[in-house]
């Protein structure tokens, strides 16, 4: 068995060393979430441009659509013999931009809200990914602390054990009888 002075140091040195590495590993996992929060974040940035795209050609596509139905009005009336700038035939025509502009306004609210929640969610992620940094950033500094701790008190325990006080208590071995020489 070996001798408490080496038993208190060998207990300091591996308890010192676990809340050192487990800080180490915690602090490590706090980064990569962090760094999966910053991809999540620039993911969310590309929907949202992906988003402002598509509104944009949704957009086109239904007022061409719109004025591809005020042209088909517009020649029905025509050849009806009616004037298109009076009476049913103009209340028809604007009717169809009325409607158009109102389909038009409902998609780019529609757009507007879908973009907002991209811009949220990447918002939201940066958020973490700071905040996790600065978890990672806490948990060394308790890694560093507890393991100076850890150490600090393997020195008091140790200090106690095999205090000076506590040497001179113990008898001292009688003297040699004779003279030793090496040969």
């Amino acid at each position: 068995m070996c001798d408490p002075a080496t038993l208190i140091i060998a207990s300091t040195a591996v308890t010192a060393a676990s809340k050192l590495t487990s800080g180490m590993v915690q602090a490590s996992q706090q980064r990569y979430a962090a760094n999966v929060a910053d991809q999540r974040a620039k993911f969310a940035a590309d929907q949202a441009k992906d988003a402002i795209t598509e509104g944009q050609l949704a957009d086109r596509d239904l007022q061409r659509k719109t004025a591809q139905q005020m042209g088909a009005q517009r020649a029905a009336a025509a050849a009806s013999g009616l004037d298109v700038g009076f009476g049913s035939a103009a209340q028809a025509q604007d009717d169809i931009a009325m409607l158009g502009q109102d389909a038009l306004d409902r998609q780019r609210r529609g757009t507007a809200s879908q973009i907002r929640g991209y811009d949220v969610d990447g918002w939201s992620n940066r958020a973490s990914a700071i905040g996790n940094r600065a978890a990672a950033r806490g948990t060394m500094l308790d890694a560093a602390f507890g393991t100076a701790s850890s150490i600090l008190g393997g020195a008091t325990n140790f200090s106690k054990q095999f205090s000076p006080e506590k040497w001179e208590k113990i008898p001292k071995p009688p003297a040699f009888p004779g003279k030793v020489t090496m040969a």
